[in-house]
């Protein structure tokens, strides 16, 4: 199986909120999750050869944010699941999670690849009490856990692996 290695970025803003993207896939890529089509995630994506993670990071917030400025810190989590990719097929993914402070709040549809705009149907900024008393379905699982605990300890002294 051919493996992606992606970085993703856990964004926070001056005012604690967090930025999450809404995903609409129209097929399936989660093979342990068939039903999940509809989705909040942090952004971020696969690392392009010659690229170290923070660097992937930074493209593709701004690929598919518009945010520039945004300063990528400690890396906070690790993660390995196989999905299936529209036109790449199998992947083992190898994600890894890094908290990142932002200034700006604004962010941009413009900078998008074309299967970002097809998947990506919303961003948003979520406030921690709203994260948790949500209905939405967030990835990767036990985000707002995940979330509290960054907030409440700050980073950790080594990357938690995450599961599922």
């Amino acid at each position: 199986m051919r493996i992606r290695d992606s970085a993703r970025g856990v964004v926070f803003n001056d005012d604690g909120e967090i930025l999450l993207l809404r995903c609409e896939d129209k097929e399936p890529v989660d093979p342990r999750n068939p039903d999940l089509l509809r989705y909040w995630v942090t952004p971020g994506g696969g690392t392009k050869s010659g690229e170290t993670p923070e660097q992937s990071l930074v493209r593709e917030l701004y690929e598919e944010t518009g945010m520039v400025d945004v300063v990528v810190g400690a890396c906070v989590w690790l993660r390995e699941l196989e999905l299936v990719l529209p036109e790449r097929g199998p992947v083992l993914s190898r994600e890894r999670y890094f908290l990142c402070q932002s200034r700006e709040k604004r962010t941009s549809r413009e900078h998008m690849t074309v299967s970002e705009r097809t998947v990506i149907k919303e961003m948003g900024w979520w406030a921690l009490d709203r994260l948790a008393d949500s209905s939405e379905t967030f990835r990767p699982p036990g985000l707002v856990p995940l979330v509290r605990r960054l907030c409440s300890d700050g980073p950790p002294s080594e990357p938690i692996r995450i599961e599922g």
